[in-house]
């Protein structure tokens, strides 16, 4: 079994025999009569996206705070559906944050109601393409916590009763993220929500992608169980440790081994792409195992982005029109914001 890897990009392969169609994910749909649950288990502040709302809702947001002596900060993306493909329009989007002292600090205009959120709250709602951008400066951590610094997020869709919660946005560039997720890891509902960020003048920006109940307990929609293989669309693609797969395997020759993967790199004209080995897809050492790659399957095609999966295809043939949708796959991921630089950290 051989894993290819893209820079920028991966590309998991598990190859047993041939391959065999192309498969596409569709979702099930009951009604939403059968869901007799509150859908996300309930959200703790949630219900304050009420207090204020407009009765017209754009899909681009300006906070109060944008025009304030601190970090602007440009956040955007794309709401899909459960299945990770299909933009999802009318969604409401409601965010609230600290401001640059890590406060929830109101203002004048500050509903009575909400000023536990403070002044930096706001609302979007998708347009036809799934798409939302707000503009509001970077929150600071809580003084004197070692929480990271965070954007509360709650979701309310037009057929569903009532609102959730989906994972608070986090910044990939804050020192405090890492040793939060040791304690706690991240839920992944409606995919990772760290934050990777990019710098034009003096602007962040990061472009983020929501999935519609991923991760959602009691959603009322299900993607179907058969035949399955990786992590969903919007979770972050974990990394794994080649050194220590290539330890665990019996009878290893660093030079035989280099010599085979220089071999199937030739044959497939591969360039730019690393290549390397592991024992198995269900490794615990090299951790490759959290890919949650189905060896039953005959191959898994995982493209990400920044870490973020933003596309899987299981049991692709090997055929020039299947090439051409991994193609189009990689050429449509990349946005105006592709080229900008990563801020400076450690």
């Amino acid at each position: 079994m051989k894993l290819f890897y893209f820079y920028g990009f991966v590309l998991l392969l598990n190859l047993i025999t041939g391959c065999s169609g192309q498969e596409r994910t569709n979702i099930q749909q009951p009604a939403l009569s059968e869901n007799k649950k509150l859908v996300g288990g309930g959200c703790d502040g949630c219900e304050l996206m009420y207090v204020g709302i407009p009765v017209n809702i754009d899909s681009k947001d300006t906070s109060s705070g944008w025009n304030e002596k601190s970090q602007q900060l440009i956040l955007t993306g794309t709401v899909f559906q459960l299945d990770g493909r299909t933009p999802a329009p009318n969604v409401i989007i409601y965010y609230w944050h600290t401001d640059k002292n890590g406060l929830y600090s109101p203002n004048n205009n500050t509903p009575e109601k909400a000023k536990k959120h403070g002044h930096l709250r706001g609302w979007v709602k998708t347009d036809n393409n799934g798409k939302y951008s707000i503009y509001t400066i970077r929150p600071a951590p809580y003084p004197n916590e070692d929480l990271p610094a965070h954007i509360h997020i709650s979701i309310k869709e037009p057929n569903i009763k009532n609102e959730y919660y989906i994972d608070d946005f986090v910044f990939d560039d804050d020192k405090l993220l890492i040793p939060a997720v040791k304690k706690k890891p991240l839920e992944n509902r409606g995919g990772s929500g760290i934050l990777r960020v990019l710098i034009s003048n003096d602007v962040q920006i990061a472009e983020h992608n929501i999935i519609l109940g991923l991760n959602i307990p009691d959603y009322p929609q299900k993607l179907p169980t058969e035949k399955q293989s990786g992590l969903s669309i919007g979770e972050d693609n974990p990394s794994f440790i080649p050194f220590h797969a290539y330890g665990n395997e019996n009878n290893y020759s660093k030079p035989a081994r280099q010599n085979e993967l220089e071999k199937i790199g030739i044959e497939l004209n591969l360039k730019n792409i690393a290549l390397t080995f592991v024992p198995s897809l269900e490794d615990l050492e090299s951790e490759v195992n959290l890919n949650k790659i189905n060896p039953v399957v005959e191959n898994t095609f995982i493209i990400y982005r920044h870490r973020t999966i933003i596309e899987k295809f299981i049991d692709l043939k090997p055929t020039l029109d299947n090439f051409k949708i991994i193609s189009a796959t990689l050429d449509k991921s990349k946005s105006q914001y592709f080229n900008l630089p990563e801020p400076k950290h450690d």
